[in-house]
């Protein structure tokens, strides 16, 4: 069963860094978990499961975008995922990612904070119109107010 679009203003990717927390009930009592389980219909198929939390008095949306369902492809469920923030208003993403490193200064557990990333994208499947003409690609791994916040 799919469900309308929530409106929210902000999102939260869980990438393979956040795969097991509990999140957003983690932040309880400070989040309110408004609903859970929401699979919002897309013209690219059934997004996976979004909840909707609310967190001092702002509405956001959280999807796992580690571990793809079988037969969706990630350029697929990444277009899903986008159609859906689009629709329901963000303006604002915040995403995490455990990742390797190339430096070898770095330890587990260390926080990087992009300013650029090197693109070795060879699956053009992760390319396509999300909406009219939004295109879904990287550009800037983080904004400048959010980079400035997180410094």
């Amino acid at each position: 069963m799919t469900a309308g679009v929530p409106a929210a203003g902000l999102a939260v990717i869980g990438g393979s860094g956040s795969y097991t927390a509990p999140f957003p009930e983690g932040l309880e009592p400070a989040a309110r978990v408004l609903e859970r389980d929401l699979v919002i219909e897309t013209p690219w198929g059934d997004s996976p499961p979004f909840a909707l939390f609310e967190l001092d008095g702002r509405r956001a949306l959280h999807v796992r975008m580690h571990g793809w369902r079988p037969g969706v492809s990630r350029g697929r469920a990444s277009r899903q995922v986008f159609s859906v923030l689009h629709r329901a208003g963000v303006r604002r993403i915040l995403s995490d990612a455990g990742v390797g490193s190339l430096n070898h200064l770095l330890d587990p557990g260390d926080l990087v904070v992009p300013d650029d990333f090197v693109d070795l994208t060879t699956d053009r499947d992760r390319l396509g119109m999300v909406a009219g003409d939004h295109l879904l690609i990287m550009r800037e791994p983080v904004c400048a107010t959010g980079r400035e916040a997180l410094l």
